[in-house]
Parts: structure tokens; C-alpha cells; sequence
């Protein structure tokens, strides 16, 4: 869990380009990273 924006997570872990990161992310979790960190946030 953590308070960073989807866009400093993105590049903190390497991806230069934040339309890249979100389509890369739904290819690999099924939702966007939104879409996820809320799923991670009401199941806590």
C-alpha cells in the first residue's frame, strides 16, 4: 500500500511513457492501475 500516484510508481519502476505503463498494466492485471489500487484498498 502506498500514497505515491500511479505516475510516480510508473517511473519508479522504469517506464518513461504513462499511457505505456497503463497498457501494459491491464495486458498483465485485467484492470487499469486505478482500478486495481481500489479493488487493493476496499479489500484491506
Amino acid at each position: 500500500s502506498t500514497s505515491d500516484s500511479i505516475e510516480d510508481i510508473c517511473y519508479a519502476v522504469g517506464y518513461s511513457n504513462v499511457g505505456y505503463f497503463y497498457k501494459v498494466f491491464r495486458k498483465l492485471c485485467g484492470k487499469s492501475p486505478k482500478a486495481y489500487r481500489k479493488q487493493v484498498e476496499t479489500s484491506l
